[in-house]
Parts: C-alpha cells; structure tokens; sequence
C-alpha cells in the first residue's frame, strides 16, 4: 500500500560537511532541529519552483492572448514587452494609492 503524502518517512541524504554546518547554524539561531530546518528549506523551494512556474504559465498565457509580446535580452533570454501604450501604474506604499509613473520613459 502506498504511503500517505502527509506521512514522515526517514530520507537519508549525502551533503558536503560545509553545507550541512550552514544548515545547523541557521537552526541553532531559529531554535529549532537541523532536520526542521533542512525540511523547511526544501519546502520553499519547491514551493518556489512551482510558483515560478504559474508565473511562466501566466505570462505565456498574455503573450499568447496579445497583451504582451516576447523579446530577446541581450543575454539572449525571453522576455515579455508590453504591447499595448497602457500607461505603468506605481502604488505610493504610504496610503496605498495607484498612480501613473513620473518615469517619462514609461510613457
């Protein structure tokens, strides 16, 4: 029978000594486990991973649409313009407010 994905198992895992003193260091100053914080670590970042890979999702989804479209950087990656003349918008973090850039450049 399979296991349950909620169920802790034993995974047994070779690092270098350096990392695994990286690992214990951050526990001791959080207070908890090497093994919490190891766990904690590869928790994040496979939740980054696929949240990174909505956002790729996301933004295919706007080029395909129209809303944007694909350019090359100069390192030769794909990046994402916008294709409509939609004026940037900034949020003032002091109250919250939504206006149009002071950049002219954006606009």
């Amino acid at each position: 029978m399979p296991r349950k994905s909620t169920e802790f198992v034993q995974f047994k895992l070779r690092i270098r000594e350096g990392l695994r003193r990286e690992i214990e260091k951050a526990a001791k100053k959080k207070g908890i486990s090497a093994n919490a914080e190891a766990v904690e670590r590869l928790e994040k970042s496979l939740v980054a991973e696929n949240q990174f890979g909505l956002l790729e999702q996301f933004f295919a989804q706007l080029v395909e649409r129209g809303f944007l479209k694909e350019v090359s950087t100069p390192e030769g990656q794909q990046a994402s313009a916008a294709s409509n003349s939609v004026e940037p918008e900034m949020i003032n973090d002091e109250d919250n407010s939504v206006h149009s850039s002071p950049n002219p450049s954006c606009r």
